[in-house]
């Protein structure tokens, strides 16, 4: 079992599939330091976990004061990450594969919301300003990458706007896009964290 490391559901055990990399507790810990150094106050914030798993990010977020963009597209993962939410009463809408580009018409998140869907056609379709956008694939793959480089991401961030990949690759600079700025790399274990922001 993971659990929640702060906030308002600290110690919370989160249900995780076997399927899945959760994200080990003192890389959470390390993230969530390095957000609270750039942003003062969590509240009514908004954070896109893409690539949610069971929602091991994403609801620690909550526990903290954020909205949350949850984003997973395994039909197994995605209802052990519902299964999670609704454990601990957290309130948020669905949107499913059929009903994605209604998301283009969401210009502000007001409500934690649960994407059933591909990472790379949601970030296409986002409409709404992120404070954090917190980016975590399969550590072998180059979706990260493909984030980056969509031509809709420059319209989901603000000047402030912190991007955080979580990857294995200790040198990761390919097709990060000019208005990016990487402003630091961190490596706990195998991971590695890299914040870029414009």
């Amino acid at each position: 079992m993971i659990k929640i490391l702060s906030g308002e559901l600290k110690a919370a055990n989160i249900k995780t599939p076997d399927i899945i990399r959760p994200t080990k507790a003192i890389v959470k810990q390390a993230l969530f330091n390095i957000i609270r150094n750039h942003i003062d106050n969590f509240n009514n914030k908004i954070f896109l976990d893409v690539f949610s798993g069971s929602g091991n990010i994403g609801i620690e977020a909550v526990s903290n004061g954020f909205l949350c963009v949850f984003v997973e597209k395994f039909k197994s993962v995605y209802e052990i990450l519902k299964y999670n939410l609704e454990k601990y009463k957290i309130q948020f809408q669905t949107y499913q594969f059929s009903a994605l580009k209604k998301l283009n018409d969401v210009e502000a998140i007001d409500k934690n919301i649960v994407i059933y869907g591909d990472a790379l056609k949601t970030i296409k379709l986002l409409n709404s300003k992120f404070d954090v956008i917190f980016i975590d694939p399969p550590y072998n793959s180059n979706l990260a990458e493909k984030i980056l480089s969509n031509d809709n991401l420059k319209n989901i961030i603000h000047n402030k706007t912190l991007i955080i990949i979580e990857t294995s690759k200790q040198n990761f600079n390919a097709n990060v896009p000019d208005y990016l700025k990487l402003l630091s790399q961190k490596k706990y274990g195998e991971a590695y964290l890299y914040i870029f922001q414009k």
